[in-house]
C-alpha cells in the first residue's frame, strides 16, 4: 500500500522576500516625483509592473514561475536606461541599482521556494 502526500496550496503570508520587491516598485513608481531633471518615463511602468508581480508572488508563496517573471521585470529594469527618456545620470544609476536588487530579491525567493 502506498501513501500519498496531498500538497496543500500556497499560503497567503507577507514573509516572503516579495515585500521588498513592492517596496522597491513603489519607489521606482515615485522615482520622477523626485528626481531633480530628467524625469524617468520608464520607471513608471516598470515599477507599476514591479508591485503587481510582487504581489502576485506574495499570494502564491513565491512560485518559482512568478519568480521567473520577476527576473525579467528585473533584466527590463537594469537595461531601460538605454532604451531612453532618462535625463540624467542619477535616473540611470537609480535604474541599475533597482535592476540589481529586484533581480537578488527574485533569486532569493526561487531559493526560499526550492526549499519548501
Amino acid at each position: 500500500m502506498t501513501t500519498r502526500t496531498v500538497e496543500s496550496p500556497p499560503t497567503f503570508t507577507w514573509r516572503t522576500p516579495d515585500v521588498f520587491n513592492i517596496v522597491l516598485g513603489v519607489i521606482m513608481l515615485l522615482a520622477p516625483v523626485w528626481m531633480p531633471e530628467g524625469h524617468p518615463a520608464w520607471q513608471i511602468p516598470l515599477g507599476i509592473f514591479t508591485i503587481v508581480v510582487g504581489l502576485w508572488a506574495v499570494v502564491t508563496g513565491s512560485a518559482v514561475g512568478v519568480e521567473k517573471v520577476m527576473v525579467a521585470v528585473a533584466i527590463a529594469t537594469f537595461f531601460s536606461p538605454f532604451l531612453g527618456l532618462y535625463g540624467n545620470t542619477l535616473a540611470t544609476w537609480h535604474a541599475w541599482f533597482s535592476g540589481v536588487l529586484i533581480f537578488a530579491t527574485a533569486m532569493l525567493a526561487i531559493d526560499v521556494a526550492g526549499r519548501r
